[in-house]
């Protein structure tokens, strides 16, 4: 039954994150991922993936904070700082426990520049990365979304690759 919940999270999180990146706008693009995010964390939280689980609770915050772009430094400090603690609390002694926190801070980075084009070039780096981890930890079903979610970002990059975008 774990297992059923848990991939049903995962599917639900998988298409918001898809639709999130073919997203124009950046805020509407970072309140898409917010909930994709929320449905994540759950999903490890179930799986005892708790690195992955802290890292994604971070993104809930990470997408709130990039919806404005006053502060961004302070903003980004407080997202950086809480991924690092985040991966101290949660680190099992193996360098999967790395990963998560590792592309935790790529995000915060990415979602911190005002070209949306950008940030979805780094989503996509780091869905990539997150597809080792998903194999290691047993999340078929994410293994799934981040390849749609790489397919997804680099479409949603050159989709608007002659236009201005916010």
């Amino acid at each position: 039954m774990k297992l059923i919940i848990y991939q049903i999270f995962g599917t639900i999180a998988t298409i918001l994150s898809i639709v999130a990146l073919l997203c124009k706008n950046k805020n509407k693009l970072l309140k898409i991922q917010l909930l994709a995010n929320l449905l994540y964390s759950i999903q490890y939280w179930i799986m005892n993936a708790m690195s992955a689980s802290f890292v994604t609770l971070i993104a809930i915050f990470r997408s709130l904070f990039f919806t404005n772009e006053k502060n961004k430094k302070i903003k980004i400090a407080i997202l950086v700082t809480a991924a690092i603690i985040a991966g101290i609390f949660s680190f099992d002694g193996t360098h999967l426990s790395i990963i998560p926190i590792f592309c935790s801070i790529a995000c915060i980075f990415g979602a911190s520049i005002k070209n949306v084009r950008y940030y979805k070039l780094v989503y996509g780096a780091c869905s990539a990365i997150w597809i080792y981890y998903n194999i290691c930890v047993g999340a078929y079903i994410i293994i799934l979304a981040n390849i749609c979610e790489i397919i997804s970002a680099i479409i949603g990059y050159y989709r608007y690759e002659n236009k201005e975008i916010e």
